[in-house]
């Protein structure tokens, strides 16, 4: 039946609004930033903990540093116990952490070894670079004597964790290949210094830079095995001494 034109018409109902389209990005715990191109974005959901006001900020954690730390805990259990009884378990102990935290930073116990070589290797190559600064010849082979020597407690554990590694190495071609690529630049280092004191006339006629090299090498880890196993008969003064003396015997005689 069709309404009259009279009849009053009632108004449609209106739909309430829609507040998703006008909800701040706040509101949930997201919250908008200017893009560099200058458009406006929406980031990830923010925890409250991360939020100004909230709950103190997680600490950030050093990646670097953490590993270093790792490392260095197992640097001091191979001098104490050797390094085929180094475990997991123990190096978390000795850092102060959870086995969880070691696999955070390390797939495995070799990565972690891996990782122990090759920073005692950066640890000496810096402390080389900082004593031979402005130094040439056999001066500089001098300052390196003393860089690499175990004459102090951090170097003394360094050498004892370099020694550890060889007896390792022999069946491990990871570890093998990294102490042939140390040894070939550690005589590259130590020809590199004979060759400026030939140039510079420090170095006696008829001696080889590069043989030279190989004696020097085998001088320092003759003394350095020595200290090591009996720091009681080669103090560092004594030891210094004796590699002094192997570098003053390259000197031209008069």
């Amino acid at each position: 039946m069709r309404a009259s034109a009279s009849a009053v018409a009632l108004p449609m109902p209106v739909p309430p609004p829609d507040t998703r389209a006008t909800q701040p990005a706040f509101a949930s715990g997201a919250r908008t930033e200017r893009c560099v191109d200058g458009s406006v974005g929406r980031t990830a959901h923010v925890p409250p903990s991360a939020r100004p006001g909230g709950p103190e900020m997680p600490k950030i954690v050093d990646r670097e540093l953490r590993r270093a730390e790792v490392v260095e805990a197992t640097w001091r259990l191979m001098a104490r116990v050797g390094i085929d009884r180094v475990s997991i378990r123990d190096i978390a102990a000795e850092a102060g952490c959870s086995t969880g935290v070691i696999g955070h930073y390390f797939r495995d116990k070799d990565e972690i070894l891996l990782t122990a070589l090759r920073l005692v290797g950066r640890r000496e190559r810096e402390r080389i670079a900082e004593r031979t600064a402005g130094r040439r010849g056999l001066a500089a082979l001098e300052a390196v004597v003393g860089a690499v020597l175990p004459v102090g407690d951090e170097q003394t554990l360094e050498m004892a964790v370099w020694v550890s590694f060889w007896g390792r190495a022999f069946g491990d071609p990871v570890l093998a290949d990294e102490q042939r690529r140390y040894y070939a630049e550690w005589l590259a280092l130590l020809r590199r210094h004979l060759d400026d004191a030939r140039r510079s006339g420090d170095l006696a006629a008829g001696l080889r830079p590069a043989d030279e090299a190989r004696r020097l090498a085998a001088v320092i880890d003759g003394l350095a095995i020595q200290a090591v196993f009996g720091p009681e008969d080669l103090g560092p003064g004594r030891l210094l001494a004796l590699a002094c003396a192997h570098l003053d015997a390259l000197r031209p005689r008069p």
